[in-house]
């Protein structure tokens, strides 16, 4: 099951409700992997710390792989537009090309 993650972290609770939603699947042993794109990337910027109004969203995606999530991913497209520079523990930065396999490789896709 992929996860689509593309609002941004403020203004709504829509980021925690997607990154709840990715735990129980995990917790339930589904295959489970996340793609960050849109303004939620801002929750992957590598430089300086987090926000703090991220900084909590910021360390659950960080422990997701404790949690069985196989996999993050950042569009790097979307980095590249708003000045990011990745840096978000094992979160892979993927191109469009990537992006669109992975989209293929699960047959449910939940975004948020």
């Amino acid at each position: 099951m992929l996860f689509v993650m593309d609002q941004p972290p403020h203004g709504s609770n829509t980021c925690q409700e997607l990154l709840d939603m990715v735990l129980s699947a995990a917790a339930f042993d589904m295959s489970v992997s996340l793609l960050l794109q849109g303004d939620s990337v801002i929750l992957a910027d590598g430089e300086g710390p987090p926000q703090p109004e991220h900084r909590k969203l910021r360390e659950q995606l960080e422990t997701l792989p404790l949690f069985g999530v196989r996999s993050i991913g950042l569009n790097t497209a979307h980095c590249e537009a708003r000045g990011i520079t990745p840096g978000l523990g094992d979160a892979q930065p993927l191109s469009d090309q990537q992006i669109r396999e992975l989209y293929r490789n699960h047959d449910r896709v939940v975004q948020l």
